[in-house]
């Protein structure tokens, strides 16, 4: 049975696997993840970017300075093409989810946050910013499910996923899990928040960060 653990006393790990830097037309850009690499161009959070840009991070979460980060967007689960049992978590812009699937790593979508009843219920959209969010809280929950699978290769750029093995018996309940942590985060922002950043502050600076914040949405209240 799947449960919710804390990290105040752990080291975050999952935020250093999504930076890639790549050479494209003798410019330097930057991207986050896998899922923002389509065809030959390279997309961060929909729309081509500059290596200035301002990358996920928990600090740069917590000073509201991700690229983009207001941008429409969805939190995704999918299977891994050619590896049975295995899913990975991902997000993307909005006006890119159509094309989630002619991703050659991608294969079966399992769960995509933009067509959850319960969410729509309550948000019109949802943040790119909050989907990365949500997307390291659920990556460290089930960081024992964790699949290291080697560096993909497509259109002659070296990338990476971080995929998770679902357990022999009980993967829908899995993905069950997953979606109902998703609407826990998602239905109530400001609860969701705390939940996924409890877990994932871990550093000096974070904490100071974190309480700044606190004392924000305690102000705004």
């Amino acid at each position: 049975m799947l449960r919710l653990i804390t990290a105040s006393s752990c080291f975050l790990l999952v935020s250093t696997l999504y930076i890639l830097i790549v050479l494209s037309e003798d410019k330097v850009l930057a991207c986050t993840s896998i899922e923002r690499l389509c065809a030959s161009q390279v997309y961060y959070c929909g729309f081509k970017d500059q290596f200035n840009m301002a990358i996920p991070s928990i600090v740069n979460w917590l000073r509201d300075d991700i690229d983009c980060g207001d941008a429409p967007a969805a939190l995704y689960v999918a299977e891994v093409n050619e590896c049975p049992g295995l899913i990975t978590i991902g997000h993307c812009a909005l006006e890119l989810v159509g094309q989630l699937q002619s991703l050659p790593h991608l294969g079966r979508l399992r769960y995509i946050t933009s067509v959850d009843p319960v969410i729509c219920d309550k948000r019109s959209s949802l943040f790119l910013k909050d989907c990365w969010l949500g997307e390291q809280f659920l990556l460290f929950q089930l960081s024992e499910y964790r699949k290291i699978l080697p560096h993909l290769q497509d259109f002659e750029v070296h990338r990476y996923t971080e995929t998770l093995e679902l357990p022999e018996s009980g993967s829908s309940r899995f993905v069950e899990w997953i979606a109902e942590t998703s609407q826990r985060i998602f239905c109530n922002p400001q609860f969701g928040y705390r939940l996924c950043l409890d877990s994932l502050v871990t550093t000096s600076r974070q904490r100071l960060l974190y309480e700044q914040v606190k004392r924000q949405w305690t102000n705004d209240e």
